[in-house]
């Protein structure tokens, strides 16, 4: 996790300070767990381009966010998807991506005192 991205962020929304940080952070984490659940169903029902399109939302808004990580797997799977990877399918990328989310969700429970 890319902190100084998320100070970055919490400047940008206004003057409040923490209770900016605090709902940036929930916002985020309730639209990436969407996401990968939706990117999950959209790959069981292999639909390539709507996974690829849910991939690809989940990158940028990770990559906004400073969950550099989660951006990483999330492009790896956009890519796959367009290419028609197996990976996907068998559900190697998608638990890659859960693996990712469970972890930034983990980091985010200790925000760094400073924006807090």
């Amino acid at each position: 996790m890319d902190w100084s991205r998320l100070r970055t962020l919490g400047a940008l929304d206004g003057p409040t300070g923490s209770s900016d940080v605090t709902d940036l952070v929930e916002l985020f984490r309730k639209s990436a767990v969407e996401r990968v659940a939706a990117l999950a169903a959209e790959a069981a029902a292999a639909n390539w381009q709507e996974c690829a399109a849910i991939a690809h939302a989940l990158r940028g808004s990770s990559a906004s966010f400073g969950a550099v990580h989660l951006a990483r797997v999330a492009g790896e799977v956009e890519h796959a998807c367009d290419d028609g990877d197996p990976s996907v399918d068998g559900g190697l990328a998608i638990d890659a991506v859960r693996s990712a989310l469970e972890d930034l969700l983990v980091a985010l429970e200790s925000l760094p005192s400073d924006l807090l």
